[in-house]
């Protein structure tokens, strides 16, 4: 039985904490049901004290073909209580993940979950649930943070829970990159002001937060660390010879199958302090300038779905301008440990790598914001030798009030003959996303606003988003030494312009996303996503290079033969993603509800609207026993001094993570 083999094997999202502990000072007035805590399952009991339940094991196996990704998810949950309980936990998956599949398995018993609206959903779960019959229910609460519950899981019973999605596959620098989040970092949650409620249309003003907050989060200290483990196994087929294959983060073992795919697996079990992180290079005589791929729709009208990948121009096609950059750091209490370390060294590489004539200035900020200087300044050596000073005394310690630096960041107007650019180190760990991509998207100007992700288990979501809307780009650095690495490559990037004013002529009518291309930097690729009719199509795009016009073309075929690859769900989270980014945009969380929902139930995903139920028509919990609920506690990012955040910033939350 599976239990025999690896009853405590502990899996993604966290595990086993204390079987017999009642919730710290953070705890609930009695009566009330505990928050529920990302990737948490604690059993409520009648005296108000909760008791942390094992999640005994997950299996991941991800299939990665060309430049998609289909991954697939199992979660085994075991009821080692005396209760029938009802099992809540919340766990990250990559912020482009198109997730279209739920099947949950008890003994030989198998249930698909079928996508329904998410009210719908969520009154089909409640009254399996009361009707004593074992039901699953999974919710977005974020576009990388999904909350699954399990109702009436048995005393001794083992619940598996499997969900697939799909995503492509990053490239940037010359490296396809695939990511997989094993573990959350608290989030904070400002308050929100008198001004920030008439600017926002917030509904409230008494202590009213933010309304993408909406799970709460849970770690677990590293003097009491647990083996939360889980296992990975990759298949790749990358289309051509590899020069190098690496994971960032873990010691990984490789080798060939018969039909040539690379099989990657764990040297051992992933204890979940960090994220995984495969990489993947192609031999210089084979390193792709184009990629296509495409998958015929099932559908009745025919249509193809096609991926692009056009690489831009290379180093030798640009030509330098001074800068204007203003840095800003993170130093709030979420960065302790590794993470500021991490921040503080690619700062001071940055600065040194200064030319006299650029302007730069500094900001720190973690409840309160300052400046480094009064105005931007010349990159002398006495300007930089007083910054080094300044970076050297940075502490992390209190809140994450994020907005007031970002706002001051973007405020500075750009010099005549300046490049503008706005440098972010952070972990981000905030809740307000959507209120800061708001004054990113309306506030940016002529600037670009390029994101550091800084930790183990940084929010890539934010990063991602922040970046895209700042019309820059992004970076993760994981550990300290890849600092010199990943910012050199970075610094590099800043030194010349991007490929900007692109745009796309195609031969027949397509739909495409993203709709508006983005600036490109040094080792980025132009990715497009299309609907198209099936006929052979050509697409042609161009930008400037400075002053000089670049551009290329595409030819994509008439497909024959129908082929899944996951493309078209791609296309459709692309399309949900982008009419989310103008409901941000326009401050009107409303704004196209309905085609979100109607797209969401025609490719059976997961969206903010849509929810995936599934429902054992088999009653398995005698209606006069009552039902428990139970959540899982994650394990703290690892290299984070934080245990929780600090009593003086009395306006923090903890809020849930990604």
């Amino acid at each position: 039985m599976f239990l025999q083999n690896s009853s405590y094997q502990f899996s993604i999202i966290a595990v086993l904490l204390f079987l017999t502990t009642t919730l710290s000072a953070q705890s609930n007035t009695p009566n009330r049901p505990q928050p529920v805590l990302s990737g948490s399952l604690i059993m409520q009991l009648a005296d108000a004290t909760a008791r942390h339940m094992p999640l005994i094991d997950t299996q991941v196996s991800i299939e990665v073909y060309g430049l998609v990704a289909r991954t697939k998810v199992k979660q085994f949950f075991e009821n080692p209580s005396f209760d029938t309980i009802e099992a809540t936990y919340a766990f990250p998956l990559p912020e482009d993940s198109a997730v279209d599949y739920l099947k949950m398995t008890i003994g030989e018993r198998q249930i698909i979950g079928q996508i329904k609206v998410k009210k719908e959903a969520k009154r089909i779960y409640e009254q399996a649930r009361a009707a004593g019959k074992k039901a699953a229910l999974m919710l977005q609460s974020r576009d990388n943070l999904f909350r699954t519950k399990v109702a009436n899981i048995n005393p001794g019973e083992v619940i598996e829970v499997h969900i697939e999605y799909a995503q492509k596959v990053q490239y940037k620098n010359g490296k396809f990159q695939l990511r997989f989040p094993s573990t959350i970092t608290p989030r904070y949650e400002p308050k929100v002001s008198d001004t920030l409620i008439e600017e926002f249309n917030q509904p409230s003003r008494s202590n009213q937060t933010l309304p993408d907050a909406s799970v709460k989060t849970q770690v677990v200290p590293k003097a009491i660390r647990p083996d939360h483990q889980l296992s990975i196994d990759v298949s790749l087929q990358p289309g051509f010879p590899l020069k190098m294959l690496d994971s960032a983060n873990h010691a990984i073992v490789t080798s060939k199958s018969s039909t040539g795919a690379h099989q990657i697996s764990l040297q051992k079990y992933l204890v979940t302090d960090r994220d995984f992180e495969l990489s993947w290079q192609a031999e210089d005589s084979t390193s792709p300038r184009l990629i296509t791929y495409h998958e015929l729709a099932i559908e009745q009208d025919g249509d193809v779905y096609s991926l692009a990948l056009l690489m831009p121009p290379t180093k030798k096609d640009f030509q330098s301008l001074p800068r204007d950059v203003t840095f800003v750091i993170d130093q709030s209490g979420s960065m302790q440990g590794q993470s500021i370390i991490q921040a503080k060294q690619a700062l001071a590489m940055a600065i040194e790598q200064l030319k006299p004539q650029d302007r730069f200035n500094i900001i720190a900020f973690n409840n309160e914001h300052q400046s480094l200087f009064a105005n931007q300044v010349f990159a002398d050596d006495s300007q930089r030798s007083w910054a080094q000073g300044f970076i050297k005394n940075i502490e992390a310690k209190g809140g994450t009030e994020m907005l007031p630096a970002l706002r001051q960041a973007l405020s500075e107007q750009t010099p005549h003959g300046y490049v503008r650019q706005v440098i972010f180190l952070t972990d981000g760990a905030i809740s307000n996303e959507d209120q800061l991509f708001n004054v990113i998207a309306n506030q940016l100007g002529s600037a670009r606003l390029f994101t550091v992700g800084i930790g183990s288990a940084p929010n890539s979501y934010f990063m991602r988003k922040a970046a895209q809307f700042g019309r820059g780009s992004y970076t993760y650095i994981n550990r300290v030494d890849e600092v010199i690495v990943k910012m050199q490559t970075l610094l590099e990037q800043l030194q010349y312009p991007a490929l900007t004013d692109i745009a796309t002529t195609w031969s027949t009518a397509v739909e495409h996303y993203p709709e508006r291309i983005p600036d490109l930097y040094l080792g980025e690729p132009v990715v497009l996503v299309a609907k198209r009719p099936n006929m052979e199509t050509t697409l042609q795009v161009e930008g400037l290079v400075g002053q000089t016009k670049w551009q290329a073309s595409v030819v994509m075929p008439a497909i024959n033969e129908p082929k899944q690859s996951g493309l078209g769900k791609l296309w459709a989270r692309e399309k949900i993603a982008s009419l989310q980014d103008e409901q941000i945009t326009t401050g009107q969380p409303e704004l196209h509800k309905q085609s979100i929902t109607d797209l969401a139930l025609a490719q059976q995903l997961m969206s903010p609207y849509t929810s995936f139920v599934a429902v054992e028509q088999k009653v398995t919990r005698p209606a006069e026993k009552s039902i428990k609920s139970k959540n899982i506690p994650n394990l703290q990012p690892a290299g984070s001094d934080q245990y929780g955040y600090p009593q003086t910033a009395t306006s923090w939350k903890l809020v849930s993570s990604w």
